[in-house]
């Protein structure tokens, strides 16, 4: 990995880049005001600054490696991107914030969105590279592994040799400017003005001193404090000067070909014939001619530039930091496969240029912008960490509907009764098919179904599963953002949801509300999932809804945050639950073989915290005319615990009072032919759907005691509750229902 000393100190300032930032370029501040002019020419020119750059090292790097030729030397003068950059960051600091000179109130979040900009992306590769010199020291110059170079290092402050990420050099610089441009924000503008103007004016006469064969020798910090880099970004601002004056409207295109036409005459100069030049007027004043060219084309320009122009301007600052070590890794590998020699040096630095590009754009795409982005809003601004909910009518209101499942379970049947209300404005996306789809497509909702397969992490999964799904969930988060543009509002209606949710919400901007219909405990997911759902909640989303008390306590206790959280109980409708007459009640008892029994229901999917086995077991100290129907099926996995109850009813000998009715859209009826409907989860149950089915459907209710169960029932008025796991408890409570007929269907 050690670099070429030759051009170094000159290329490694390439990462100028960092000063144009995305909102820097959507909304800059004019003299007068403000303006949304974006500078898409500009961006364009990161790009070309970037590449380059990245052409020059490639230029130098296969001389030296592989012993030929990149491109006959053409971009051996791509050093000059450096001279680009310092211009580019004198233009956009100009353009930008010229309006903020003499705020002070503008200068905190001008510094925090800059060190923000530069320093965390620049953190991690350094990180990453270190323990490289420590490995194989052979590597480095031999200095990388002393403490203070790697503090000063991280700290961007300024030694009288490379860094540990060599491009860290330029940033030195960078982080100058900032300081320059931070005094003219603190300071009344006439002060600020005489002392960088006094800054200028000793850097030009040391170029000057330099200039007539003078060496100032052994004073590293003034030279680096007065360094001719200094000019090109005051050229820089001289440019966006003349631009925020619409200054020689007419002649912009005349500027932009000169000074494209200069600075490539001084390239191929230096490439063809090694002549070497003061690099300020070689490459300086051409680039800022350029830069005042494409501004100018940019305040008039009508028609959008390419998007890839843009996006590599944007990415430029990824790319320049990742070039180096991504070439010298890249070069290795070329050598020990011996590349070159099975597909040719054309192809094999083909793909050289095109997998450091890549591995670029993919730092700049899923690392730098999303930590960017991430940390603004923390320390920028963190009122505004996340989309807030307009007050929008719900007559007008698209919603976009996310649920993980394609399965009919509780949280499901909520959601059907939910988008009743947003039939024509709404799209249900559902990451797994199955009979949810076809239930939402008979109501005439829109729905989709947008996973090829189901997601892999479960409820209990842990860290490892978490990172393994990734290749699951990132493609589908950029889908969901994309189709989510559309819409008014992110509605996630189960944990999955909500995590492809925030991703999609954080990028698209959209606000996100969670319907929260789990309690987040040990009984139900696992620590990290706990930790994943509260984290994601409390920093995207903008309202969490939940089903119940016990479920906002469970949220709050795991870290939510209880501002955020709403109780809104379920809702129904109720003309569905409307009384079947006494002979519909009475044939289908008949076709189910229940003439004369006293019938305990139990509505739920199979499942161990459902508790189903609780109930078989109940049945043993009951009467023997109580029987027990079970409604519902396994719906996510958990197959071994139906074979597990059918054991159980076998070796109780309870084949006869026990019937597994499966799956059955006919619920209202069989509640209804039911003596009483029990709940019997081992687990607190979110809210307990089933308990308020029961009571529209007239029929009384034995309840677990925990959970949403408790806020339903009021022992003895509404229902009884049992002690959860309890079946003595719970076979007591059917006794007595039993005996006391007359007093039960009261309380139904």
């Amino acid at each position: 990995m050690k670099p070429f000393a030759h051009h170094l100190h000159r290329v490694a300032n390439a990462t100028t880049q960092a000063t144009v930032l995305p909102s820097d370029r959507a909304t800059p501040l004019m003299a007068a005001g403000t303006s949304t002019q974006k500078l898409e020419g500009i961006q364009a020119c990161r790009g070309a600054a970037a590449l380059l750059v990245l052409l020059f090292h490639v230029t130098q790097l296969t001389q030296e490696k592989l012993g030929q030729p990149f491109v006959f030397n053409l971009f051996a003068f791509g050093s000059a991107g450096v001279d680009f950059f310092f211009v580019l960051s004198g233009f956009i600091l100009f353009f930008v914030h010229s309006g903020d000179l003499g705020r002070r109130d503008r200068l905190k979040p001008f510094m925090l969105k800059r060190l923000i900009r530069v320093y965390p992306l620049y953190w991690l590769l350094t990180l990453v590279i270190l323990p490289i010199y420590f490995v194989v020291p052979q590597f480095g110059y031999g200095y990388e592994r002393d403490f203070w170079v790697i503090i000063k290092s991280l700290l961007l402050i300024p030694q009288d040799h490379f860094p540990i990420l060599i491009v860290g050099w330029s940033l030195c610089h960078e982080i100058l400017f900032y300081g320059m441009f931070a005094l003219a924000m603190l300071l009344p503008i006439k002060r600020s003005m005489s002392m960088i103007g006094s800054w200028l004016l000793g850097t030009a006469a040391l170029l000057l001193y330099n200039s007539v064969g003078f060496k100032l020798e052994g004073n590293f910090l003034v030279q680096f404090v007065f360094s001719a880099h200094n000019l090109e970004f005051l050229l820089g601002c001289v440019a966006a000067y003349l631009v925020l004056q619409h200054w020689l409207k007419a002649q912009r295109l005349f500027f932009l070909m000169l000074g494209v036409s200069l600075f490539f005459v001084f390239g191929w100069s230096q490439a063809e014939r090694g002549l070497e030049s003061n690099f300020l007027v070689a490459y300086g004043v051409p680039s800022a001619l350029i830069v005042f060219g494409v501004a100018s084309m940019d305040v008039v320009r009508s028609r959008p530039l390419p998007r890839l122009f843009s996006y590599l301007g944007d990415a430029s600052y990824s790319i320049y930091l990742t070039h180096y070590p991504c070439l010298s890794l890249l070069l290795k590998l070329i050598l020990a496969a011996k590349l070159t020699e099975r597909v040719g040096y054309p192809l094999s630095v083909s793909l050289l240029l095109l997998t450091t590009l890549l591995l670029g754009g993919l730092t700049y795409t899923f690392l730098e912008k999303p930590l960017v982005n991430v940390l603004r809003k923390m320390l920028v601004n963190p009122k505004l960490t996340k989309p807030t909910v307009k007050l929008v009518s719900t007559k007008a209101m698209n919603i976009l509907f996310l649920d993980q499942s394609g399965a009919l379970a509780g949280a499901e049947l909520c959601l059907l009764d939910v988008v009743q209300s947003y039939r024509d404005r709404c799209l249900v996306c559902l990451f797994t098919d199955g009979p949810f789809k076809t239930a939402l497509e008979k109501q005439g909702i829109s729905v989709q179904v947008m996973a090829a397969q189901p997601l892999a992490v479960k409820k209990e999964s842990g860290l490892i599963q978490g990172l393994r799904s990734l290749g699951q969930l990132l493609p589908l988060a950029m889908t969901i953002a994309q189709v989510s543009r559309t819409y008014d509002l992110i509605y996630a209606n189960t944990q999955k949801a909500l995590v492809v949710g925030a991703l999609a919400s954080f990028i698209s901007r959209r606000p996100l509300v969670y319907h929260l219909h789990d309690i987040l405990s040990a009984d139900h997911f696992s620590a990290t999932n706990r930790r994943l759902a509260v984290t994601l909640a409390n920093r995207f989303a903008s309202r969490v809804i939940a089903t119940s008390h016990a479920t906002k306590a469970a949220f709050v206790a795991a870290g939510g945050r209880a501002d955020l959280a709403t109780v809104v109980y379920n809702g129904f409708e109720s003309t569905v639950y409307r009384y079947s007459d006494r002979n519909s009640t009475t044939q289908l008892r008949q076709q189910l073989g229940l003439e004369g029994q006293f019938v305990v229901g139990h509505f739920s999917r199979l499942s161990p915290w459902k508790g189903q086995h609780i109930l078989i077991e109940a049945l043993l100290h009951c009467p023997p005319d109580v029987i027990a129907i079970f409604v519902g099926d396994a719906l996510f996995g958990e197959q071994d615990y139906v074979q597990t109850l059918n054991a159980q009813v076998q070796t109780l000998g309870l084949q006869n009072r026990v019937h597994f009715l499966g799956f059955r859209t006919d619920v209202v009826p069989l509640m209804q032919l039911c003596d009483v409907v029990a709940n019997t989860s081992t687990a607190p149950e979110p809210f307990g759907r089933v308990i308020a089915e029961a009571m529209l459907c007239g029929r009384p209710v034995i309840a677990a005691a925990s959970g949403g169960a408790v806020e339903l029932v009021e022992p003895g008025v509404t229902g009884w509750l049992v002690p959860p796991g309890d079946p003595h408890s719970l076979a007591a409570a059917i006794a007595h229902c039993r005996a006391h007929a007359e007093t039960t269907n009261a309380i139904a």
